[in-house]
């Protein structure tokens, strides 16, 4: 990958290529866990009766359908940039209240201020651009809204630590690769998650990017991590 043009398109054509098999093949190597860091994620978010929610870097819309499972009367629009993803995802559902948008995280195809929850599962570290991202998402969510990242994090708890690093270093990308015979793509998740930034440095973009009561917190040992931040009121002005 040469510069962000050469990771975008890679992320995309990754992404692309493993369409078919993403969803099983993210139960079977997380052991379902992906399931219940999903439901933490939608807890967290805590989408308002009939509220509008953005699901960005979408994939095969697992959270947009968590959202509308978990919470009454919402309309979720589901966006990726890949749009094998997106279709395959839609074979599974014909929920009218789920709306997939083709669009890139960084340049977000809505007016500011659109939004009443926004939420990102497991796509921050793929962009190009993270801070732009972000910003992004300060921007069409509305005031007093919140923003949830769920990502993967580095487990610090010393004997599963070791355990950990070598089942997303060696096992992942061979098992990853046997199933779905793109090994590289399953190479690059451990290579993305232990270039990527820290808790406090992900923390700081959000704040850098406007949002107040930012907070986190791990799960799974910090195999995941939650983010939450609040974009303050319209005509707040920070003392």
């Amino acid at each position: 990958m040469k510069g962000l043009t050469g990771k975008k398109e890679f992320v995309r054509r990754s992404f692309a290529s493993i369409a078919g098999s993403y969803d099983p093949l993210n139960t079977l190597l997380s052991f379902g866990l992906n399931k219940w860091w999903r439901r933490q994620a939608v807890k967290a978010l805590a989408p308002p009766e009939g509220g509008l929610v953005l699901d960005v870097c979408a994939g095969t819309m697992g959270l947009g359908k968590e959202l509308l499972r978990s919470a009454g009367q919402l309309r979720v629009v589901a966006l990726d940039f890949a749009l094998e993803m997106l279709a395959r995802g839609m074979k599974r559902t014909k929920d009218p209240s789920l709306i997939p948008v083709l669009g890139d995280a960084e340049r977000l195809p809505f007016r500011e201020d659109t939004f009443d929850r926004v939420i990102v599962g497991f796509g921050i570290r793929n962009l190009a651009d993270p801070q732009q991202g972000v910003k992004e998402l300060f921007r069409v969510l509305k005031g007093e809204g919140r923003l949830v990242i769920l990502e993967f994090g580095k487990p610090t708890l010393v004997i599963f630590k070791d355990l950990y690093r070598w089942y997303l270093s060696r096992f992942i990308p061979w098992a990853g690769g046997l199933i779905s015979r793109q090994k590289e793509v399953y190479r690059y998740l451990h290579d993305s998650i232990m270039a990527f930034l820290e808790q406090e440095e992900l923390m700081e973009m959000m704040k850098r990017a406007g949002f107040l009561q930012i907070h986190s917190r791990q799960l799974t040992w910090g195999i995941t991590n939650l983010y939450i931040g609040e974009k303050p009121p319209v005509g707040f002005s920070p003392s």
